[in-house]
C-alpha cells in the first residue's frame, strides 16, 4: 500500500478532490428563480396579458447563461417581476417552436437572449449576458421596475 501511495499518491489525491467537488456541486443547489416555468400555456397567457413579462432563453451548457442567471435572479429577488427563465435545450420541440414562433424574435441568434413582453408584443430585448447595473437600467427603461 505504501509503495502504491508513494507512486500514485498525487493522482489519488487529485481524483479524491475532484470527486468531492462533484459531490458538493450536486448537493449545493442555488435558490430557484421565482416564477421560473417551462409551461408554455402559462407563458403564452402571461405574455399576452397587460403585465410586463421578462423571458430569458438560455441553455444549460452556455457559460454566458450560467454567469447571467444569478444576476437575473438577484434582480428578480429584489424587484419581484414576472420572469420566465427557459432552458432551450430542455424544452420539447413543440415548446421550443412555440417559444420562438410566437413573437418576432429576429434578433435571437444565441443565448442568453432576454426579451420583455406586454399585451402580446415584444417591447425590447437584450442579447448576451449583462452585469447587474446594466440589467437594472434595461428593466427600468422598459418600465418593468421603478
Amino acid at each position: 500500500m505504501k509503495k502504491f501511495l508513494s507512486k500514485y499518491g498525487v493522482v489519488v489525491g487529485v481524483v479524491l478532490a475532484l470527486g468531492l467537488f462533484i459531490v458538493l456541486s450536486v448537493l449545493i443547489k442555488e435558490e430557484p428563480i421565482k416564477e421560473m416555468s417551462s409551461n408554455m400555456e402559462e407563458w403564452l397567457a402571461d405574455t399576452a396579458s397587460d403585465e410586463y413579462v421578462v423571458t430569458v432563453i438560455a441553455q444549460t451548457t452556455c457559460s454566458h447563461c450560467i454567469n447571467f442567471k444569478p444576476v437575473m435572479q438577484k434582480a428578480n429577488n429584489e424587484y419581484e417581476f414576472k420572469l420566465y427563465w427557459l432552458e432551450a435545450d430542455e424544452l420539447t420541440n413543440n415548446d421550443y417552436n412555440t417559444l420562438t414562433g410566437t413573437y418576432d424574435l429576429d434578433e435571437y441568434s444565441g443565448t442568453p437572449y432576454t426579451f420583455i413582453t406586454k399585451n402580446g408584443e415584444v417591447l425590447d430585448h437584450l442579447s448576451g449576458e449583462r452585469d447587474y447595473d446594466t440589467l437594472i437600467e434595461f428593466l427600468e427603461e422598459n418600465n418593468v421596475i421603478e
